[in-house]
């Protein structure tokens, strides 16, 4: 699966799972959304998430944005299906 087909998969509003390591080697389960805009307080991102390979995402536990790296992506659950990386 492409970047861009990925980003289509969990198109914006959907919640679904993500689990994938962090730059400091830890891995990590997120519950994320694409496309949250409730809490933003105005401007834009100073890169383009798409040129990085990131989903931007907003974590729905401690409801904060974040960013996933596609490249440590390991898995995704969207829709009741589990989709892995290898």
């Amino acid at each position: 699966m492409t970047y861009l087909e990925l980003l289509e998969k969990v198109g914006d509003g959907k919640i679904f799972s993500a689990g994938f390591t962090k730059k400091d080697g830890s891995f990590r389960v997120m519950n994320c959304r694409r496309g949250v805009v409730k809490h933003l307080k105005g401007g834009v991102l100073k890169y383009n998430p798409q040129e990085k390979q990131l989903i931007p995402v907003y974590d729905m536990h401690s409801k904060g944005y974040r960013s996933i790296p596609f490249d440590r992506l390991k898995w995704i659950q969207v829709d009741g299906k589990t989709i892995r990386f290898e």
